[in-house]
């Protein structure tokens, strides 16, 4: 695979040009996969799900649970192999862009910074369910909240550059949670399309600039802006995908959906919608091309501007395996990654 920049470096010491023979990438020109692309996108993971479901180098195990965990909770070890192998070939992207290696320990950091994420995305939802107070303070000082904390606090102590990294994400988080709250996580589920994409420039764009961030800082790695720009675009690109997967849930449970509210604005593509996702049928992105023509165009030309941003294949890469769930039909009723 050759990142944009052939020069630089990659995480895990294995060439760009060499795991590619220096041509093109047969999936690279196309924002969402098309399905006859499948085995050549499971074939480039291959050796990165190998890798993470064998070594699991980014969870700090000794090596005998590493290797004991690989036969006594497979269904686990796989989700951490899938996440943590896409999370891989994310940092190599991030370490193309800034010419320089970043090494493992910036796939520790990521997890742990992921895994606090999450629990804090997690407490607001049973707080906003129970009616509890969501103010900043009341989500962060929980005690959910405070485990992963010291996991974070845990896993950074030896790095100088923490003190710095811990002031910026304090400013930071606390400017984009007010904005979130205000303009995301109050849109109503039948919110339009613009303000629902809005909401996710802000969560799911935003999260992945923030992992960005962290291993840059951590790692002291000077990232320009415009790279921070494609990690934004990356994560709309996987909110994208992910709002395909989790469509027929989200109908059911009346949460906002990018693909619903696009499916709002084409009234005369609602009635094959509703038959399908109560029939149960496989809504792939196959399903989506034949059935919604209108809906479809209007979502592939949202994520072809958010995919030309990115410059390097890694990150392209990174964007097609985040849809093959999609590719697939699959449809989740619950989302645990960025939580093992």
């Amino acid at each position: 695979m050759t990142p944009s920049n052939s020069s630089a470096p990659v995480v895990v010491g294995v060439s760009a040009k060499a795991s590619s023979g220096g041509r093109a990438l047969p999936w690279a020109r196309r924002p969402i996969p098309t399905l006859y692309r499948l085995p050549w996108l499971l074939i480039a993971f291959a050796p990165w799900y190998l890798k993470h479901i064998v070594v699991a180098p980014y969870r700090p195990l000794p090596w005998r649970s590493r290797i004991g965990g690989l036969f006594t909770d497979l269904r686990r070890r796989h989700r951490i192999a899938l996440y943590d192998g896409v999370l891989n070939i994310i940092l190599n992207g991030l370490s193309s862009l800034a010419g320089r290696a970043v090494g493992l320990v910036a796939g520790r950091i990521a997890v742990a910074f992921t895994r606090l994420a999450f629990s804090f995305d997690d407490e607001y939802e049973r707080r906003c369910a129970r009616g509890e107070p969501v103010a900043f303070d009341d989500v962060f000082g929980s005690a959910q909240v405070t485990e992963a904390l010291g996991e974070w606090r845990e896993i950074m102590r030896p790095f100088p550059t923490y003190p710095a990294l811990r002031n910026h994400l304090h400013e930071s988080v606390r400017s984009l949670y007010a904005d979130y709250t205000i303009g995301g996580r109050s849109a109503p589920a039948e919110a339009h399309f613009a303000q629902l994409l809005r909401a996710a420039t802000l969560d799911s764009g935003g999260f992945l600039t923030a992992v960005a961030q962290v291993v840059a800082l951590s790692m002291n790695v000077a990232l320009p802006e415009p790279a921070y720009r494609q990690f934004s675009a990356l994560g709309i690109l996987g909110k994208a995908a992910d709002d395909m997967i989790d469509f027929r849930a989200d109908l059911q449970a009346e949460r906002p959906n990018l693909l619903a509210a696009l499916v709002r604005e084409h009234p005369s593509e609602s009635d094959p919608v509703q038959l399908a996702s109560a029939s149960g049928a496989r809504m792939n992105t196959v399903w989506w091309r034949r059935h919604c023509p209108a809906t479809w165009q209007r979502y592939l030309a949202e994520c072809s501007t958010r995919y030309a941003t990115l410059s390097t294949c890694w990150l392209r890469l990174a964007s097609h395996l985040l849809w093959v769930p999609a590719l697939l039909g699959r449809s989740t009723t619950r989302d645990v990654r960025g939580r093992l």
